[in-house]
């Protein structure tokens, strides 16, 4: 956000219109100063400092993380059930290409 006049009444407006006591301005030393002087004891005005940002924690935290989260996606969480495998002879089933749309109850 750009500091000029236009921004400035605006804020003015909304803090006169709400009749606000505490404005927080986030990382703007600028606008910041500028309130302070604009309202000295009538409004609160206070700086917030931004995050400095993430925390990167690594290949094998996120690969740990991201597997918990399946794990609990899939089975639930706190759950003792546990993945199996089946598997079947493919001889013992019969598989049918169907090339129309629709299927009659005598066809099958």
């Amino acid at each position: 956000m750009c500091v000029d006049s236009k921004n400035t009444k605006l804020i003015d407006t909304i803090i006169e219109s709400f009749k606000i006591d505490v404005v927080f301005i986030l990382d703007y030393e600028k606008l910041h100063s500028e309130l302070l002087a604009k309202y000295d004891k009538r409004v609160q005005i206070v700086k917030l400092d931004k995050s400095s940002g993430v925390i990167d924690i690594g290949f094998e935290s996120k690969q740990k993380q991201m597997m918990l989260r399946y794990t609990n996606y899939f089975r639930g969480i706190n759950s003792s059930m546990n993945a199996y495998q089946v598997s079947l002879s493919i001889a013992k089933y019969k598989f049918y290409k169907v090339k129309s749309k629709l299927i009659s109850q005598c066809d099958i």
